[in-house]
């Protein structure tokens, strides 16, 4: 069986881990907008890209969403006690 195909607009970003564990998802380009947009991305070993509606969505008044596709992800180095 075939899956599903999304009529959903594809929006690329990148995936960061903050040093509290949360993945921070970076949108540099909204398909709706151009602008760019952040969402959380959920605390597990591997970020949760999928589908978002966009934070563009209030001033437009119109719900805009997207399909996520991570294409990077980056782990934020934990602190380092400095060496006595």
């Amino acid at each position: 069986m075939k899956p599903a195909e999304s009529t959903e607009p594809i929006a690329f970003c990148v995936a960061r881990r903050a040093r509290d564990g949360v993945w921070d998802l970076h949108v540099s380009r909204c398909p709706h907008c151009a602008g760019s947009h952040h969402h959380g991305g959920g605390h597990d070993g591997v970020p949760d890209g999928g589908g978002r509606t966009a934070d563009c969505s209030r001033r437009r008044g119109a719900a805009s969403s997207y399909v996520l596709v991570i294409v990077a992800t980056f782990d934020t180095p934990t602190r380092r006690k400095a060496a006595a």
